[in-house]
């Protein structure tokens, strides 16, 4: 999402309301990488390209975001990659086995209301973000040996539910810079992946198998369908370089989960249908820091370009890096 109202969808917007008491903002960009809260949504592909809109009136805030991957998504030696838990393949044999997951497409569709209100120098904020993750993904086993390739059915299609509460403060002024920490608390309450759909060609759940069962059966993988929690601190800073023409916006955070995220656990072949290749988080999960350059072309207009690194503190599932790094640009109108 944007980095005003939903930085990495984990901060919420402390803009104010102009004395109109009302305002719409529209923003279009592109990430090189989309990392969730520390898990990368679409590896090795070339990005998202993304759209949002939101309108703001009286302490409340509703608005849409809407990314696409731009081309496939593709991790070797895994069987799935997603935000509920990914799987590392046990069957990866240099030259004999090899599984591959491939994400052809992904796109999510978040709608996010909020509240806010300020208590003398506290600021509140409770809302609710639904997502909606639309993806077609297929695990294609190697045989190097046999020269086959086999594609298995993998999860698709998700939504969760989230909602948050969040403290700020907006009295921090040294040497006139804005500093802002805040501490924002997720907690899902919904989360749902459609039926594994079987198309042409693939292997997928025998008649009768539950999902779960086939995905621990063939995959060594179990998706995450905790309704847990998710705790954030972030600190943020709007050090003015030019006035209001060009500001710098550097931001580091560090977040805990409550089995809201997912750490990968290694398998050996002998364990496929006995033990998931990634469970539930409970620890720490991320650092991630960077900066947003800002230039304010009038009013109205302004561009936008960023720079983050994240750590992964805990073990990352297939397709997130312990060290990542990322950046980005867009242009939002704001009236």
């Amino acid at each position: 999402e944007s980095k005003s109202v939903l930085s990495d969808k984990n901060a919420v917007a402390e803009e104010k309301e102009p004395a109109k008491g009302w305002t719409i903002n529209l923003q279009a960009g592109y990430w090189s990488e989309y990392l969730f809260r520390g898990t990368n949504l679409t590896p090795n592909s070339d990005g998202i390209a993304y759209q949002q809109v939101y309108i703001s009136a009286q302490g409340f805030t509703i608005g849409a975001w809407n990314a696409n991957q731009i081309n496939e998504a593709v991790v070797r030696g895994a069987t799935t990659v997603g935000e509920s838990g990914s799987g590392i393949s046990p069957f990866n044999v240099p030259g004999v086995f090899e599984d591959v997951a491939v994400q052809k497409r992904f796109q999510e569709v978040d709608v996010f209301s909020s509240y806010s209100h300020s208590f003398g120098p506290l600021d509140v904020t409770v809302g609710n973000i639904a997502f909606f993750i639309f993806r077609s993904e297929v695990d294609e086993f190697h045989d190097f040996v046999l020269n086959t390739v086999t594609p298995f059915a993998v999860p698709e299609n998700e939504q969760f539910d989230r909602l948050f509460v969040a403290l700020s403060t907006h009295s921090i002024h040294p040497f006139g810079i804005s500093i802002t920490p805040t501490l924002t608390y997720y907690q899902t309450v919904f989360n749902h992946a459609d039926p594994i759909i079987t198309h042409p060609g693939e292997v997928g759940p025998a008649p009768g198998e539950s999902d779960e069962a086939y995905e621990l059966r063939l995959l060594g993988f179990v998706r995450n369908d905790t309704l847990g929690g998710y705790l954030e601190g972030k600190v943020q800073a709007v050090i003015p370089i030019i006035g209001n023409t060009l500001r710098l916006q550097p931001t580091a955070l560090i977040s805990y989960s409550g089995g809201d995220r997912s750490e990968a656990v290694t398998i050996t072949p002998a364990q496929i249908g006995i033990k998931s290749s990634s469970r539930p988080l409970y620890g720490f999960n991320h650092f991630q820091g960077g900066a947003e350059l800002v230039l304010q072309i009038n009013k109205y207009l302004s561009l936008n370009a960023f720079g983050d690194y994240a750590y992964h503190i805990a073990t990352p599932v297939a397709g997130t890096e312990k060290d990542e790094g990322w950046g980005g640009a867009s242009v939002t109108f704001s009236y």
